[in-house]
C-alpha cells in the first residue's frame, strides 16, 4: 500500500513538474514627471519667509498656480496677479516674468508634493516652501 501511494506521489510530482508556468507580467514602471508636469499645479504656502520674517499667516488663503502654457496666476483674498514663468539654468530655477524686472526662485526641491524655494536679490530674500493646494 505504501509503495502505491509513493508511486501516486511520484507521478503527480511529475505531472507538476511537467506543467508550464505562465510568466508572471512584470508591470511597466510608471514614467517619471517631468519638472513641468510637476510644478503645474496650484499650489499654497506651507512656510513663508521672507527678509528672516515668518509671513506664512498672511498667505495662508494665497494659491500660486503655474499652468503648462508657462502662465502664472498668483492668487490671494485680496485679488490676483499673473505673469508668465519659465524655467532657466537647467530647469533648477524658475524664472517669473522673464525680462527686465524678473524674478528667480532657486529650487531646492521639487516634487508632485513639494516644492521649496529660495531667492535673493537687492529687494530682499526669500524662503518657501509650498504643497498641492486642495
Amino acid at each position: 500500500m505504501t509503495k502505491r501511494i509513493l508511486g501516486w506521489m511520484l507521478v503527480g510530482g511529475l505531472a507538476l513538474a511537467a506543467c508550464k508556468k505562465e510568466p508572471v507580467p512584470i508591470p511597466e514602471p510608471e514614467p517619471v514627471p517631468t519638472k513641468t508636469q510637476m510644478l503645474t499645479k496650484s499650489w499654497k504656502a506651507d512656510s513663508l519667509i521672507v527678509d528672516g520674517q515668518n509671513v506664512t499667516a498672511l498667505f495662508a488663503s494665497a494659491r500660486f498656480t503655474f499652468r503648462a502654457d508657462n502662465k502664472y496666476v498668483f492668487s490671494t483674498i485680496l485679488g490676483a496677479d499673473s505673469g508668465a514663468w519659465a524655467f532657466a539654468n537647467s530647469e533648477t530655477q524658475i524664472v517669473l516674468d522673464p525680462g527686465p524686472d524678473q524674478e528667480i526662485w532657486n529650487i531646492e526641491t521639487i516634487s508632485a508634493s513639494l516644492l521649496r524655494v529660495n531667492a535673493s536679490d537687492p529687494d530682499g530674500t526669500l524662503r518657501a516652501q509650498f504643497s498641492p493646494a486642495p
